[in-house]
């Protein structure tokens, strides 16, 4: 917070060419009250680097001041900076009318806009960008496409890994009710995948169900006189319906057997009847 003192009487002050912290002040001590412009103080100050001086002294470089001119505006600057503090906005906007300058905003440099750097065909359009640093340009577009082709690709093989991975879940549950019977061109694990994705509780319950069902159709008197599903007697419509079901299966790992069955019924219409035949 900024304070004005007054009427101060100082034991000593010590006064130095170059400030540590580049702050500038000058004294002027005048015993009738009156004021006298310290010349040697305001050498001092044109002769000491301002805060900031290199970022003013790269604006001039890039207007292409002469160097008289820059040398004064260097000059004023140092003054400016060094009672900026002790001048409130309106007198530096007073200044600034003065000596016919319109707006203390600062003129707008020319920039590349890279959300208007497109063409039709979304390619970039680096036809307005300055030649010197076009090829940077270029180089970072290119980067930032092959980051997104490199994203692209792991999204997608992330996203098949999951659904691969999902579906032998169904198909492993498929197989542990594989008395279950399914009509004709209706696989058994896509049923359950879109009825647990649909309706997760619903799904739970049927689940369950089902479950018991197949177990119920695996102990009844159908069943018994075969034997259990394991033990499926040699040269008869079962053991060729589950032979050629599992070379099914070899070439296709997310098929359950159940689908595969259904498929071999639908290949063989003789088989299917002869295992009907077998089962009454």
């Amino acid at each position: 917070m900024k304070a004005l003192l007054k009427d101060v009487e100082p034991h000593e002050v010590s006064l130095v060419h170059r400030a540590a912290n580049r702050r500038r002040y000058l004294l002027l001590k005048n015993e009738s009250g009156g004021s006298k412009v310290n010349i040697d103080a305001i050498k001092d100050i044109l002769g000491t680097e301002a805060e900031n001086e290199e970022s003013f002294k790269a604006v001039l470089s890039k207007s292409n001041v002469e160097d008289d001119g820059a040398e004064g505006l260097i000059s004023a600057f140092r003054l400016f900076n060094a009672y900026r503090e002790s001048a409130s906005p309106e007198v530096m906007a007073s200044l600034l009318e003065a000596m016919g300058v319109e707006s203390a905003a600062p003129a707008a440099t020319e920039t590349t806009d890279t959300s208007e750097v497109s063409k039709s065909d979304g390619k970039p359009d680096l036809s307005k960008v300055p030649d010197e640093i076009r090829g940077q340009v270029e180089k970072l577009f290119k980067s930032m496409e092959d980051k997104e082709k490199q994203i692209a690709t792991l999204r997608e093989q992330v996203e098949k890994s999951q659904r691969e991975s999902r579906r032998r879940e169904f198909v492993e549950k498929a197989e542990q009710m594989p008395h279950i019977p399914t009509p004709d061109g209706v696989s058994f694990v896509d049923v359950l995948m879109g009825l647990a994705d649909k309706a997760p509780e619903e799904y739970a319950a049927l689940e369950q169900i089902l479950t018991s069902v197949d177990q119920t159709i695996e102990k009844s008197d159908l069943f018994k006189s075969y034997g259990n599903a394991g033990a499926t007697r040699s040269g008869t419509a079962e053991a060729e319906l589950k032979q050629r079901a599992e070379a099914i299966r070899k070439s296709d790992s997310s098929v359950s057997l159940a689908d595969a069955m259904d498929r071999v019924f639908e290949q063989d219409k003789d088989l299917q009847r002869r295992y009907l035949e077998e089962k009454r």
